[in-house]
């Protein structure tokens, strides 16, 4: 009796998949009763409901123009209409099984802002605004508001934004004859500019030069500390600490160079308005340019605060 059952199941499900991919190889092929497009030509890709349909069609077939729409708006084909212009697109006796919906199909033909026109005018603004920055590069745009517009001419009047920032959102005005629209575009931005980096290890108190450093092109924006552009931001400075090979060099890695050290002999100028006076003192502090340091005066033995201006040089004002 097992047996039986066991041999009628087989049976029933073997005329159930027979059944189904007879219904599968007869299926009739949807068509849309709506078609939205903002182009003036309709593909017979266009008109298939799902993509189990597209992708019974080669791509030659699903790219044949059916419709020309020619003015915005609405315009209706009736079923016959649509089934003439399939039999002009299949040979006769190759016609797939197509359902055409009754009332035949109706294609709404919109306009759209384009968003390589809403592409263009984001970048030119910060162009105009952020040139100074670097190579200004846009990704990951997203338009917030309706794009649908009565006609095809606008024009783009974006609000200029007010400081810089990798994620900007920027309100434009959207204006045609009679009619305004209102956007909001965010755009992730990269900023490609020349980088100072150390070519070698540069010891604490070395010299910054042209033969320990290079200019590199690195995307900015993903720098999250203040960073050099050029060589000249470094004339007379030295490390202030040890800067590793290919390290990103900060100002604040920099300092300027010890010209008075402790314990050494350094010429004294005293400036009056009349006069000039020079003797010599010893240097009780390290100093910089422009740094206030005190000095014995060799000759008094008397301590004074001198200002330094070069090496071995300090000046006391009256």
């Amino acid at each position: 009796m097992k047996r039986v059952i066991s041999s009628l199941s087989f049976i029933f499900i073997f005329i159930l998949i027979s059944f189904v991919t007879g219904f599968a190889s007869n299926q009739r092929w949807m068509i849309k009763p709506v078609i939205e497009t903002t182009r003036s030509t309709v593909t017979f890709r266009n008109l298939l409901m799902t993509q189990r349909a597209l992708d019974a069609f080669s791509p030659e077939v699903l790219n044949q123009t059916l419709f020309h729409v020619k003015n915005p708006g609405k315009t209706r084909f009736t079923r016959e209409e649509v089934r003439n212009k399939l039999r002009s697109l299949f040979p006769v006796g190759s016609s797939p099984s197509l359902r055409v919906p009754p009332g035949g199909i109706l294609i709404n033909r919109i306009y759209r802002i384009k968003k390589e026109r809403i592409a263009q005018a984001f970048r030119e603004t910060f162009h105009s605004h952020f040139r100074r920055l670097g190579k200004i590069y846009l990704n990951e745009l997203k338009i917030s508001g309706d794009t649908k517009i009565p006609d095809p001419s606008y024009r783009i009047v974006p609000c200029p934004p007010v400081r810089f920032q990798k994620a900007m959102r920027i309100k434009m005005k959207i204006k045609g004859n009679g009619w305004e629209r209102t956007l909001f575009v965010r755009g992730k931005i990269s900023i490609i500019a020349n980088v100072l980096v150390a070519k070698k290890s540069i010891e604490k108190g070395e010299k910054i030069g042209p033969e320990n450093t290079a200019l590199i092109e690195q995307d900015t924006t993903q720098i999250h500390r203040p960073y050099l552009s050029n060589l000249r931001d470094c004339e007379g400075l030295v490390a202030k600490r040890t800067i590793p090979e290919g390290r990103i060099i900060s100002p604040e890695s920099l300092t300027p160079p010890i010209l008075v050290r402790r314990g050494e002999v350094v010429t004294i100028q005293v400036q009056t308005p009349n006069i000039l006076i020079t003797t010599l003192g010893l240097a009780k502090q390290e100093g910089r340019r422009g740094d206030m340091i005190r000095v014995e005066n060799i000759q008094s033995r008397k301590m004074i605060y001198a200002k330094v201006i070069s090496k071995h040089l300090v000046t006391v004002e009256f």
